[in-house]
Order: C-alpha cells, then sequence, then structure tokens
C-alpha cells in the first residue's frame, strides 16, 4: 500500500513538471487575444488577467462586422480580403430582405394605413437572418486567413515544422 502511493506521487509530481514546463513555455510568449480564449481552464486562471470590459472588447473586435473590418488592422487576416468579405456580407443582407419582404408585404403596409404589423413580420425577419448567417458563416470558413496562422504557430511550438 505505502509503495503504491509513493509511486502515485511520484507521477503527480513528472506530470506537475511538465505542466509547468508547458505554463513557462506560455508565459515567455506574448499571446494576443484570440489565443488567450483557446487557453484551457487552469491555465487561462494563470495568465489570463483581463476584466470584464476587455474580454467583451476581444469578443466584439472578433465579430462585430464594422470593428473588424475598419478598426483593426493587426489579425492575420488579409486586409482586402476584409474589405470584400464586408461589401459582400453587406450586398447579401441586403438581398436577403429584399427576397424575403416582397411587394405582397409592402402592400399590407398600405392597406392598413402605414402601420407596421410587427407580429406579421416575425417569420419574415427569422427566416432574413436565418438565410444570412448561414450564407455568413461559409464565406467566413472561406475567407477568413487567420486560423490558418495560429495552426502553424501550433506547429512551431511542438517544433513539427
Amino acid at each position: 500500500m505505502f509503495w503504491q502511493r509513493l509511486n502515485f506521487k511520484r507521477i503527480n509530481l513528472s506530470k506537475k513538471k511538465t505542466d509547468d514546463k508547458i505554463n513557462k513555455d506560455i508565459q515567455e510568449e506574448n499571446l494576443d487575444n484570440f489565443e488567450l480564449n483557446e487557453l484551457d481552464y487552469e491555465s487561462a486562471l494563470k495568465l489570463d488577467k483581463m476584466n470584464c470590459i476587455q474580454i467583451y472588447w476581444s469578443f466584439l473586435r472578433r465579430e462585430h462586422l464594422i470593428v473588424f473590418t475598419f478598426f483593426i488592422r493587426n489579425d492575420y487576416n488579409l486586409v482586402f480580403t476584409k474589405f470584400v468579405r464586408f461589401i459582400f456580407l453587406l450586398c447579401t443582407d441586403m438581398a436577403m430582405n429584399m427576397y424575403f419582404f416582397s411587394d405582397e408585404t409592402m402592400h399590407k403596409m398600405y392597406l392598413d394605413y402605414g402601420k407596421y404589423n410587427f407580429i406579421q413580420q416575425i417569420a419574415q425577419i427569422a427566416f432574413s437572418t436565418i438565410a444570412t448567417q448561414i450564407i455568413e458563416v461559409f464565406i467566413c470558413y472561406l475567407s477568413l486567413t487567420d486560423k490558418h496562422y495560429y495552426e502553424i504557430k501550433k506547429f512551431k511550438k511542438k517544433g513539427k515544422i
């Protein structure tokens, strides 16, 4: 029984040493927001010292279309691709709204003397939003290049290049 406990402690100590080595390697590098968000829980507790506003800003930088396109420059995405993606998504959003809000919808508003009946429009709003989001996910998968940079950076850490 005693020898099993001793062996268990030896395994835990060796695991702790490797975890400490990995954490030191991570600490030596300057991690950006994307890498901080991808850390496991224990490493994030040690390394991620952002407050609530900084966390919100990091997600806003990544997810908001206008902020991502025009105000963020050092995110490992091609600037030209970001502009083309913005124009394409803007046109797609307008086209989907035009497709789902047709002449019949405008005629109903005319018959109601200009009153906007929100309850009747919920289905059209939902279908338009879902279609636009599906197209946006597909376009983001094809056009954003930063995910490839982070994959190469992981290989560099492991020495597999």
